[in-house]
């Protein structure tokens, strides 16, 4: 018999996924979209990517939050959601559509320094959460803001070592009189007053709220293209902000996008210390390539005595009818002078489109760990890599043309998902009347899988027979095995052949066309495998040697047992309460007569001065 399944196994093939011409289960007419046997509950969008220069991109996952529509209505999709793809090929790595707060659009998805730890964080738009995760995939910490404030989920950036966390807010209501009559309206005008408030981490209560209501006047917004009464009417959105960062000393960088303006609050009391960019700039003296609009994404980056250096994405264009600002996004290391108010650029990083390309509606910046820049344009999710001055060496959009993104980020990390490898096996007839088991298997989240195993076993999977292996080839690989294998067991290996994941049984599918010999072959081999778990069993009952070696054995446990009793002085221990209990019963039952006796029989000769 287990020459049988040496023989077996020398006959069994691996197969790569691109080598089976197999089609799995889809929508035909969505190319963009992946589809996955084993994760059918998943359509994660495929890539076009382009690389440059190899050698100088930097290592790491892309992380990205798909969606159709700003305000997502309709139905569950499964391309909803926080994912994250290989940074080299593209290859989706985790689907999080599955999670409970998927049904609407995720935003700013990236790993972030959380107290001094690596999590995931994002922030949920249906919900208004903002969600801390661990890198096992599962959620340990959500912050709901209660109302009447509303959540702008633009952002979520964790500062201070992970200590303080920065959200944006939105505070509808109506604006003073003296703020209407500066744009030359005296009717009432109700608009959207964006602010930001700072959490510490470890209680999630606020350290710091700010409002711009009576601080941002409305003659600084350039959304002034409709007239005045419908966007008063309309809660006009005159600031729309979306970033905010930290200073080290303490003070706050704040975007607004339809103001065209970077503006510095005071971490103290909050007034604006100046604005950089817009109609009511305080820096006199800048370059003409320093002119921006609707830019994303301020952060502060480094600084010395004299200057500080800030990145934004200039965006140059917005979806309303202003005029852009430059022939295309980019971009832009800012050096700023605070006391002499001057401004100017450093480097910058175009639209990978060149002249014409634009990122019209949102976008990121990221200098990454080998200081490479990763630019985020947004639409169709394309995102840009490249090298410090400026050379491009890596960009890559969705093949999907109707979903976009907020933001993109790239990151290093290590998955360690709980839900084990999932495996879904069929078999079905050649072309040469033979028979042949086709494995699908994916670990939603895993980053250190290289190799799969594939093992024929039995319902309770007592039994493993390895019968293929197969290097990892994206998020699911195909492996093969010449024959029918009613059950099986995928099992993942890393790069350094240890077992890190295994699937449950899993029963084999067979199409109507597998082969009578096949079938028959797996039911020899099941009653072989049966009659010799039975001979095994009753030889070990028959055998003399065997049952001298199981009496040995049974000898040493019952004696080992013995001894670690008597070191720890059980026996004793037992021995001493048994007794001491006995005793205590004597005790009881001569107290007992002592009663029923008469006093003077207590006394032998004489009285009690005899007891002493």
């Amino acid at each position: 018999m287990y020459s049988t399944l040496l023989l077996l196994s020398a006959c069994i093939s691996a197969v790569r996924s691109q080598d089976l011409n197999l089609n799995p289960p889809g929508n035909p007419n969505d190319p963009g979209l992946s589809h996955y046997v084993s994760r059918p509950d998943l359509a994660a969008p495929k890539w076009d990517l382009k690389i440059y220069h190899e050698d100088r991109v930097a290592p790491g996952y892309w992380f990205v939050a798909p969606y159709k529509a700003l305000r997502q209505v309709d139905e569950h999709r499964s391309w909803i959601g926080p994912h994250i793809y290989d940074g080299k090929t593209g290859e989706l790595v985790w689907s999080g559509s599955m999670l409970s707060f998927s049904r609407e659009n995720v935003e700013d998805f990236r790993l972030s320094n959380v107290r001094g730890k690596e999590m995931f964080t994002l922030m949920a738009a249906g919900p208004g959460l903002a969600v801390v995760m661990g890198l096992d995939y599962q959620i340990e910490e959500t912050l709901k803001v209660d109302v009447p404030n509303q959540v702008n989920t633009h952002e979520l950036n964790f500062v201070e070592n992970g200590t303080r966390a920065l959200v944006i807010k939105s505070h509808g209501q109506e604006a003073s009189k003296e703020m209407s009559r500066k744009i030359g309206y005296d009717g009432k005008c109700h608009a959207a007053f964006d602010g930001f408030e700072e959490y510490d981490t470890s209680t999630w209560k606020s350290t710091f709220d700010w409002r711009s209501y009576g601080k941002v006047g409305f003659e600084e917004s350039s959304l002034t293209h409709a007239p005045v009464e419908d966007r008063c009417k309309n809660n006009w959105d005159f600031i729309h902000a979306n970033s905010v960062d930290k200073t080290p000393e303490g003070d706050y960088y704040w975007s607004s996008r339809h103001c065209d303006t970077i503006y510095k609050i005071s971490g103290k009391d909050g007034h604006i210390i100046w604005r950089l960019g817009g109609k009511t700039s305080d820096f006199k003296h800048m370059s003409d390539d320093m002119i921006f609009s609707r830019q994303h994404n301020i952060r502060w980056r480094s600084q010395n005595d004299t200057h500080v250096n800030v990145t934004i994405l200039d965006n140059a264009r917005g979806i309303d009818r202003q005029p852009p600002t430059a022939d295309r996004s980019r971009g832009m290391l800012i050096t700023l002078d605070e006391k002499n108010m001057t401004a100017s650029v450093i480097q910058t990083y175009d639209h990978p489109d060149g002249e014409g390309g634009f990122a019209p509606r949102r976008g990121n910046y990221q200098v990454l760990k080998n200081g490479n820049i990763l630019m985020g344009w947004s639409e169709r999710a394309q995102v840009s890599e490249h090298s410090p001055d400026g050379k491009l060496v890596m960009e890559a959009l969705f093949k999907t043309e109707f979903l976009g993104s907020y933001r993109n980020y790239k990151f290093d990390y290590i998955g360690h998902p709980i839900e084990p490898p999932v495996a879904h096996s069929q078999a079905y007839a050649t072309p040469n009347n033979s028979t042949t088991t086709a494995v699908h298997v994916s670990w939603n989240g895993a980053t250190e899988v290289a190799q799969w195993n594939l093992y024929r076993t039995v319902a309770n999977g007592q039994v493993d027979i390895l019968v293929a292996t197969a290097e990892r080839l994206g998020f699911e690989t195909i492996l093969a095995y010449g024959g029918y294998a009613s059950y099986i067991v995928a099992e993942a290996v890393n790069k350094n052949g240890t077992v890190i994941g295994r699937s449950s049984v899993t029963k084999t599918f067979a199409h109507a066309n597998v082969t009578a010999e096949a079938v028959a072959e797996e039911d020899t081999w099941l009653k072989d495998l049966q009659n010799d778990m039975v001979w095994h069993t009753r030889g070990l009952l028959t055998n003399p040697i065997s049952t001298f070696f199981t009496g040995c054995i049974c000898t040493g446990i019952v004696i080992f047992v013995a001894w670690q009793a008597k070191k720890r002085n059980v026996f004793g221990r037992w021995f001493d309460s048994y007794q001491g209990q006995k005793y205590s019963r004597v005790q009881d039952l001569d107290r007992e007569r002592e009663q029923e006796l008469p006093l003077h029989s207590m006394y032998k000769e004489g009285g009690p001065e005899d007891r002493e």
